[in-house]
């Protein structure tokens, strides 16, 4: 039963990675090359693993700075120790969202990206999520009284706006990119 669930799971992936590939492919210019179903399908695949391969990396990351900043208070404010974790804690989001963004749009659309555009579009995109997620689960847990409003269906309504939020930071971001690259045509990515 297990390997039914993962095989679920790896297509519903890739059938949205399918879907990103169909919007970027818009954003940059509205039709695409005609990649085949096979290269549609192995990047959609390989986009698949290399998210959930960041996704570990920065889950077992957190996890090490988390336990380093635990055992920090022993130590004064300004232990090395103290500021490793503090730092990896900040930055390794930022840096894993970044990644993700960056391979998001020098791969998925349909069209030849530029690296530089591609790097700058994805770090203004990582740097949005990263202020709209900390703004957002501050609005969230100030919220609790809507759970009494909406009853059950208060995550459903959580979930749904914390998708557009971070659709519409992937689409700026994609937008970024492309501006840039068509308003520099002498770049060389």
């Amino acid at each position: 039963m297990e390997v039914v669930s993962a095989l679920g799971l790896l297509w519903a992936a890739s059938r949205l990675f399918h879907t990103l590939e169909d919007v970027l492919t818009r954003v940059w210019s509205g039709h695409g090359r005609g990649r085949s179903l096979f290269l549609r399908n192995l990047i959609a695949v390989a986009v698949t693993a290399g998210a959930a391969l960041v996704f570990l990396v920065v889950m077992t990351g957190t996890a090490l700075a988390a336990g380093l900043a635990a055992r920090a208070p022993d130590f004064a404010a300004q232990s090395v120790l103290w500021l490793v974790a503090s730092w990896l804690l900040t930055m390794l989001p930022v840096a894993a969202a970044w990644v993700m963004f960056l391979l998001m749009y020098k791969f998925l659309p349909q069209e030849p990206v530029q690296w530089r555009a591609a790097a700058i579009g994805a770090a203004m995109a990582a740097v949005m999520w990263e202020v709209s997620r900390i703004t957002f689960a501050a609005m969230v847990s100030h919220s609790a009284g809507y759970g009494s409003l909406y009853g059950s269906l208060a995550g459903t309504v959580v979930v749904s706006v914390w998708i557009y939020v971070t659709a519409t930071v992937m689409l700026l971001g994609a937008e970024l990119a492309v501006v840039l690259q068509e308003g520099a045509g002498t770049w060389k990515g």
